[in-house]
C-alpha cells in the first residue's frame, strides 16, 4: 500500500482545492457521471484514505474517481453474489408431515419463514460457506474418491442420527422425528456438495437414494441401514432394491 499512500497524499491538495465546487451529498447517491457512490461505505472500507482526507464526501468521491476506481475499490456495497450451487434447489416441504408441532394462525409468508428455520434454509446465509461447513462436518476432502465420499456420508448419518429422535439436519435446521425422508435428504445434500452424482428416491411413504458409481446406478437406504451391522442396503443394484422398495419419484428432495 506504500504506492497508494503516496498517491493519496499527492492527490490531497488537488482534491481539497476542488471540493468547493461540489455539494455535500448523503450516501449513497448517483453522481453526475452516473456513478453510484456511498461516501460512508467508502470511508469505512478505506481507512488509509480517511487517514489523509478525513470523511468529507466530496473529497472521498474525488479520490475514488482519480485513484480508487483504478485500484479496484468499491464505491458502494458490492451486490451479494447469487448462489448457484448444489444446495440451490427448492426443497419440497414434505418435512411438515414429520413435525410434532405446527404453530397456528400463521399467514403464508410467516409459515414459509418458520419452515425455513426448521429446515435450516436461511435466504441471507452464505451458502458457499455452508457447503464448506457440511464437508468439514462429515470429513470429506477433495482428494477422496467418490466411493470414499459415499462411505463417509453414509457412516456420518448412521453415527449421528437416531430414527425418530429430534435432531439438527445437515444444514443446521432443527427438525423433530428424524425419519427416512431426512436421512435421504441429508445424504443427498452431503454428496451433492461433494460433487457426487446423487438423487433422492421415494415411493410408498419411504425415501432413499441412488448414486452414479463406476458406470452404473447404485442404491442406498441409509435409514434402513442405521442401527444395523449388515449394510444390506448399501450400494446395491436396482433389482436388489426393488424387492422391498417401490420407486415412484427420482430427483431432488
Amino acid at each position: 500500500m506504500k504506492k497508494t499512500k503516496i498517491m493519496t497524499m499527492f492527490l490531497t491538495m488537488t482534491i481539497t482545492m476542488s471540493v468547493g465546487s461540489f455539494q455535500a451529498f448523503a450516501a449513497p447517491e448517483t453522481m453526475p457521471d452516473e456513478t453510484v457512490f456511498d461516501a460512508e461505505y467508502y470511508a469505512d472500507q478505506n481507512p488509509d484514505v480517511t487517514a489523509v482526507l478525513g470523511r468529507d464526501a466530496d473529497a472521498l468521491y474525488q479520490h475514488y474517481v482519480l485513484v480508487g476506481k483504478s485500484e479496484g475499490r468499491n464505491p458502494v456495497v458490492p451486490p451479494k453474489k447469487e448462489y448457484r450451487g448444489a444446495l440451490s434447489y427448492q426443497p419440497h416441504y414434505t418435512d411438515v408431515i414429520y413435525l410434532d408441532y405446527i404453530p397456528e394462525d400463521l399467514h403464508d409468508g410467516e409459515f414459509v419463514a418458520w419452515m425455513n428455520a426448521r429446515l435450516g434454509i436461511d435466504p441471507d446465509r452464505d451458502m458457499w460457506q455452508l457447503e464448506k461447513d457440511i464437508l468439514n462436518k462429515v470429513g470429506i476432502t477433495d482428494g477422496m474418491s467418490n466411493r470414499e465420499k459415499i462411505r463417509r456420508a453414509h457412516d456420518y448419518l448412521c453415527k449421528n442420527h437416531v430414527y425418530g429422535e429430534e435432531t439438527y439436519n445437515i444444514r443446521g435446521g432443527y427438525l423433530s422425528n428424524y425419519v427416512c425422508h431426512n436421512y435421504a435428504k441429508d445424504f443427498y445434500d452431503i454428496l451433492a456438495v461433494a460433487g457426487v452424482q446423487v438423487e433422492y428416491v421415494s415411493g410408498g411413504d419411504h425415501a432413499w437414494n441412488r448414486v452414479w458409481l463406476d458406470g452404473d446406478y447404485r442404491y442406498i437406504d441409509v435409514c434402513w441401514d442405521d442401527g444395523t451391522d449388515s449394510e444390506r442396503y448399501y450400494l446395491i443394484t436396482y433389482d436388489q432394491m426393488e424387492k422391498d422398495h417401490t420407486q415412484e419419484y427420482v430427483g431432488t428432495p
